[in-house]
Parts: structure tokens; C-alpha cells; sequence
């Protein structure tokens, strides 16, 4: 084990991310982007091993801050990935994230001496941690970014399907002995926000996990003009997953929007980011408009009047909502969405699940420019005062010595046998 520990000593970081970190446009790039750039603003050197779709990603994107390495791997269909899942002990997600050249990468760099700690970026990533445990003795922290169980439970729950149902309980079923096992094979553990780590602490109670937020870039989404507001959009800035939030969505357009239309018939809701192939794109453009993938988020976070979040399935925290809130936007958004954030309704955002409450408080915020412009400057301010990325960081370097200071030589060993054997399958693919 390496002998680091004080505070001024450079920290020799690996980390395992399911996803390259550049562009950081979704909820994991960021978050890894982020972790990545600002230990490296801090003195430590950062290797990353990355999972990668995407044959044009390109590990020099991250030159500036890590000695990166991407490993190309395919993406069936979710369907087909489900369905071949089901007589597999672990869930879809977690055998799908398993590489085996990104195992033996890591195992090298660990027994060459060449790293101090492995910071896993997601559990879906963590059956690593037990994996590298079998092979060298390196301390080993997971950066959480949400409860899978939970997302699954609220997905079987929500469905009427029979068949959906089924496949998302069994998932559930399946992260449920996961997610509670796999923690026991880390020093440190933190979740993305305390909801989070309330549940993973009741999963499994010998666990104590840190609460590590995901950060804002405070300079670069900074305070909207409130001239440039269009009192007549509504607006939506990010992906809206199959899963997640495009049913969320579809229903804020079919159930919600109408009834702010009968209250003023000009509005209409503009969406920036991916969006599948629904009825959203067949929308009349007087009331939706997709504009899809978009280079820079900020001139639609400036134009519109409201932000609207909707979500009804999910874990973690929204960083779209952190971003909205930094460029000074009301913000509407059910109870999912904002879990986990310390936001408080009324006053920095507004919080409804009925489409007759959510209607109302969208109306009432396109109504009054004065209360748009309270409540976005609170929003502003909260998230000033909690998500810049320097303090989070700081934070994650404290953890991440802590974790080192905890690593015993013996290692750490989960009751559940997948994590520490070999897989059945693994990915194929090439190095990117």
C-alpha cells in the first residue's frame, strides 16, 4: 500500500469511468469530466480507463488534465441486452460495463506500484473494485452517482406493461443483492446526494457513505439577463432518456401544457438535447419544439421564462436542474426530480406531482416577472453557495485519502461470489 497521506502529498488517482468524460454533456460525463479536471487543478496526477461507444472519442480530448485510455465497446439494443440478461446473477448494466483488457490495464498499473488509490465513477463500474482486489491490494472508492435499485423499483412500479414489469422487477431483484454486496468490497463509498446515502446505508447498515454532490461550473453557466426571457417559453434542457424522462415528459405535454395554454395560448415548451423518436417531434411548432443536440445549452436556459422538470423514475440529483438554477431560472419540477437537492419549495423552486398543481405554478411564474426574478436569483444563490466544483473536489481529495488511510493489505472481500470471479462474458471491442 502506498504510504500517502498528508494532505500537500500528490495523490497517484486511477480512475474507472463506464463512459469517456469529453464532451461532458450528459449526467456521468459530467460529473467524471469534472472529478477528473479539478484533482488535476489540485496537484494529483489522474490516469483513466474509460468505457467508450463512440469510435470517433478520442482520449487526447483529456490530455490537459489525465493519461487517458478508452476502450471501444458495442451497445446492443436495450431490449436484446434485458432479455439476455435474465440468467445472469448480476443486472444488465453491471455485465455490460465489464471490459476485460480496461481489468487488466488497471491490474498493471496497480501492481507496478504506479497508483495510490481507484476511484470507481458509478456502481455499475463496481464490480472492479472487488475484481482488482483479488489481483493486488490498492485502496479502492466509489463516487456513487445513484441507487440503482431504486431507479428500477420506481421503473416495475410505474409500469403497466406485464411484461415491462416483469423484466424491470428482476432488475430490481437483481441490483437489490447487488448494490448492497458490491459496497463491502470499497474502503470508501460516497453518494451523489443524501437521499442516496439514507438508502444505501438501510441497504446494507454496516455502511457509513460521504455525501459528494456533482458541482456546477459557475462561471460558464452564469446569470441569464432577464431581458433576454421569453415570458412565453417554457423550456427543457437535457437528454430525456427512454427509461427516466421521456414519459415524464410526453405527460408534462399532454396532461400539463394544454391546461397553461387555456391560460395563456401563446406558450409553448422548447426542448434542448437528445429526445427519441415520440410524439414530441410531431408536435404543432406553436406548441413544442425540439431543437435536439445542441453545441451550447446557455442561450435556451436564457430564453426561457420557466424551466420545467419533470420526473417521475430516477435516483441521484439532476445536474439540468443545478444548471438551470445557476443562470437564474425558475424552476418547476416534481418530486423525483429535485430529490436529493436542498432546494426548498416556494421559495427557490416549486415542487408539484398533479398535473393541476404543476399547471398552476408554471402559469403563475410566466404571469409574474417579479417572482421569476426572486425566485431565480434564490436558486442562484444556493447553488453558489453549495456546487462549485473547487470545493467539491476538495472534498473528494479528503475522501480519497481517507479511503487510503482505511485500505487494510488484506483487502476488502463481498460474500457475493460474482464480484470476485471471473465473468462469463465480457465485452469485445477495440481500443479507441
Amino acid at each position: 500500500m502506498s504510504a500517502v497521506s498528508p494532505s500537500n502529498d500528490r495523490l497517484r488517482v486511477l480512475v474507472l469511468a463506464p463512459i469517456e468524460p469529453f464532451p461532458p454533456q450528459g449526467g456521468w460525463q459530467t460529473v467524471i469530466y469534472n472529478d477528473v479536471k479539478y484533482l488535476a487543478a489540485r496537484g494529483h496526477e489522474i490516469t483513466l480507463l474509460a468505457l467508450t461507444y463512440d469510435d470517433q472519442a478520442n482520449p487526447r480530448d483529456m490530455a490537459d488534465v489525465a493519461s487517458a485510455r478508452y476502450f471501444l465497446i458495442r451497445k446492443p439494443p436495450k431490449w436484446r441486452q434485458v432479455l439476455g440478461n435474465l440468467g445472469h446473477p448480476l443486472p444488465y448494466s453491471v455485465e455490460r460495463h465489464h471490459d476485460e483488457r480496461m481489468l487488466a490495464a488497471a491490474t498493471e498499473l496497480v501492481r507496478d506500484g504506479r497508483i495510490d488509490i481507484v476511484l470507481i465513477e458509478d456502481v455499475v463500474m463496481g464490480r472492479y473494485a472487488g475484481l482488482l482486489g483479488n489481483r493486488a491490494s490498492v485502496a479502492k472508492y466509489l463516487r456513487g452517482h445513484n441507487i440503482s435499485t431504486t431507479v428500477c423499483q420506481r421503473f416495475y412500479e410505474s409500469q403497466r406493461n406485464p411484461v415491462l414489469r416483469f423484466l424491470g422487477w428482476r432488475q430490481y431483484v437483481k441490483f437489490a443483492r447487488y448494490e448492497s454486496a458490491v459496497m463491502d468490497t470499497f474502503d470508501v463509498v460516497s453518494q451523489i446526494s443524501p437521499a442516496d446515502a439514507g438508502e444505501i446505508e438501510r441497504m446494507n447498515p454496516r455502511l457509513r457513505s460521504y455525501v459528494l454532490f456533482s458541482g456546477v461550473d459557475l462561471d460558464y453557466f452564469a446569470m441569464a439577463p432577464p431581458e433576454q426571457r421569453d415570458p412565453d417559453v417554457i423550456v427543457h434542457v437535457g437528454s430525456l432518456t427512454p427509461i427516466t424522462k421521456l414519459p415524464a415528459m410526453i405527460w408534462f405535454y399532454e396532461e400539463v401544457l394544454p391546461r397553461i395554454r387555456r391560460r395563456r395560448p401563446q406558450v409553448k415548451l422548447e426542448l434542448a438535447g437528445h429526445v427519441p423518436p415520440c410524439i414530441l417531434h410531431d408536435a404543432d411548432p406553436t406548441e413544442a419544439v425540439v431543437h435536439g443536440i445542441v453545441p451550447d445549452v446557455r442561450p435556451y436556459l436564457a430564453k426561457g421564462a420557466v424551466f420545467v422538470a419533470p420526473q417521475f423514475v430516477g435516483s441521484g440529483i439532476r445536474i439540468k436542474i443545478l444548471n438551470a438554477m445557476a443562470t437564474g431560472n425558475a424552476v418547476v419540477a416534481t418530486k423525483v426530480a429535485c430529490e436529493g437537492l436542498p432546494v426548498t419549495h416556494g421559495e427557490d423552486i416549486f415542487i408539484a406531482d398533479r398535473k393541476e398543481a404543476f399547471a398552476d405554478y408554471v402559469g403563475r411564474l410566466l404571469d409574474d416577472s417579479a417572482l421569476r426574478a426572486t425566485m431565480g436569483a434564490r436558486a442562484r444563490a444556493m447553488v453558489v453557495n453549495r456546487f462549485g466544483w473547487p470545493r467539491i473536489a476538495e472534498e473528494l481529495e479528503g475522501q480519497l485519502r481517507e479511503a487510503i488511510e482505511r485500505h487494510s493489505d488484506a483487502g476488502r472481500k463481498s460474500s457475493f461470489p460474482e464480484l470476485q470471479d471471473k465473468p462469463a462474458s465480457s465485452c469485445r471491442g477495440v481500443d479507441a
